[in-house]
């Protein structure tokens, strides 16, 4: 009896002591004035607008540009492409149709179109050809064996004039190279195919120019500023545009921008008047006295500025009379 009393006060001891650690918790934070509530929509709300804001700024923007598949092909005639394309005919006899018809197309592109045949000459390739022309009879290698007759035919008629060519066949080739072994190796051919390559150098320093040209946002036309500050001045500004069409640098170019008259040039000075004066004093009896006018100006002036002006100071009635006079040439009468 005295056990059952026992465990029973113990029992009630414990309900008091969680009920006064209960009420301590309460009574604490209300003291503190803190309360705690759970998250609310609005959070959660701002946490998807977050996320959709981070997509947002990982989407990527495309931007549209004219593409030239002329630029483009000029630029197939590389070491690289012809190495991986030996590499992928090595295994003609096991490759898909497609897969060759894929290789033979791109070699024909470099080959033929580039006229970069040369860049072809290579003992592994060459190897491959012999195992093809065994195989000659099965019709799925017929635009391989077309391709590989074309190429040796080629091989032939530079060996008649260069047989050095049976050692550059054990090498790779750039196209300074293959120009050399087509055209021969003096010196003047030389020089005007160091003068059409470019190294990875130069390259890089064109790339600098170009984006030094459109930071400093200058006017001057980017072709003809970054040929006057190339360190090779040998470089012609064709072969600098050409090469930034080839970087997929300039794009949408339109050449240079053709000067304009500025709005300022609206008046005129004493020393305007009395030069174009003297102007038409003495190109008013020529065939284009306007044209000749605009030509010798000191200060350029828009056409239809000088034609007011010349009405203005008296010295023509009609704009008729300074226009270009063609030759007329009667018909004649049997």
């Amino acid at each position: 009896m005295l056990s059952g009393i026992r465990r029973s006060l113990e029992k009630l001891s414990n309900n008091i002591t969680l009920n006064i650690s209960k009420y301590n918790y309460l009574n604490y934070f209300s003291e503190n004035n803190q309360v705690i509530e759970p998250e609310t929509a609005n959070e959660d709300g701002n946490e998807y607008e977050n996320d959709a804001d981070e997509d947002e700024e990982d989407c990527v923007r495309y931007n549209e540009s004219n593409f030239k598949f002329v630029d483009f092909a000029n630029r197939l005639p590389n070491p690289k492409i012809i190495k991986a394309c030996g590499l992928g005919l090595k295994n003609f006899d096991s490759n898909s149709f497609y897969t060759n018809h894929c290789i033979v197309k791109l070699l024909h592109r470099i080959a033929f179109d580039c006229k970069m045949y040369v860049m072809v000459f290579q003992l592994s390739i060459f190897r491959t050809f012999q195992k093809v022309f065994l195989m000659k009879e099965l019709p799925q290698y017929k635009e391989l064996v077309k391709f590989a007759t074309y190429i040796v035919r080629q091989f032939i008629k530079v060996a008649e004039v260069n047989k050095k060519v049976f050692m550059e066949a054990l090498f790779w080739k750039n196209s300074k190279e293959c120009f050399d072994i087509e055209h021969g190796y003096s010196e003047t051919h030389g020089k005007q195919a160091t003068q059409r390559a470019w190294s990875e150098e130069q390259e890089d320093e064109l790339r600098t120019l170009f984006m030094e040209h459109k930071e400093s946002q200058n006017q001057e036309d980017v072709v003809d500023w970054i040929t006057s500050n190339l360190i090779d001045q040998s470089k012609s500004r064709r072969q600098v545009l050409k090469k930034l069409k080839e970087l997929m640098l300039l794009i949408d170019y339109k050449g240079r921008k053709k000067s304009t008259v500025s709005k300022s040039s609206n008046s005129w000075t004493l020393d305007e008047e009395a030069n174009l004066q003297e102007l038409f004093e003495q190109y008013k009896e020529t065939d284009d006295p306007l044209g000749e006018i605009m030509n010798n100006l000191e200060n350029r002036k828009a056409k239809n500025r000088i034609v007011e002006k010349l009405l203005i100071m008296g010295l023509i009635r009609d704009k008729n009379e300074i226009r270009k006079r063609r030759n007329k040439q009667g018909r004649k009468c049997e």
